[in-house]
């Protein structure tokens, strides 16, 4: 085993104060093999915004629930991966283990309109169930 294997999930919600870094986050619901391997969903974050405190703009966002097919594979050794995500491509990413798993994509992923950088940040979850 290595300490990516297991069942990793994104929030259903996330919350950003900075506008520039609003709809760069997507949502990931993923089982990594010991191998390294990956399969899951991925989805993206509709997001609203409002006034919050000492004029600060609140950007909320949640999921769109649409979930598509995600997969790819980790390598722990140099901390970069690759992932196949439905409906978008492919794309290299690097990633970063603490408390969390956070994925950053290239800032010139996807390359509509100006360079977005996306990212996800998963926490360890229990696999789903399986029905009988």
């Amino acid at each position: 085993m290595t300490p990516l294997s297991g069942r990793w999930v994104s929030t259903e919600h996330v919350t950003f104060t900075n506008p520039v870094r609003a709809g760069s986050t997507f949502y990931l619901d993923i089982v990594i093999a010991d191998d390294g391997t990956f399969e899951g969903a991925w989805d993206s974050y509709s997001c609203t915004s409002y006034p919050g405190p000492y004029s600060t703009m609140i950007i909320s966002c949640s999921r769109v629930r649409q979930l598509a097919r995600a997969s790819g594979t980790f390598d722990l050794a140099t901390r970069t991966g690759e992932i196949d995500l439905d409906r978008l491509g492919q794309s290299s990413f690097a990633f970063s283990l603490g408390t969390e798993l956070v994925l950053e994509l290239p800032k010139v992923w996807l390359r509509l309109g100006d360079p977005v950088l996306y990212t996800s940040r998963l926490a360890p979850a229990a696999r789903p169930q399986s029905r009988r």
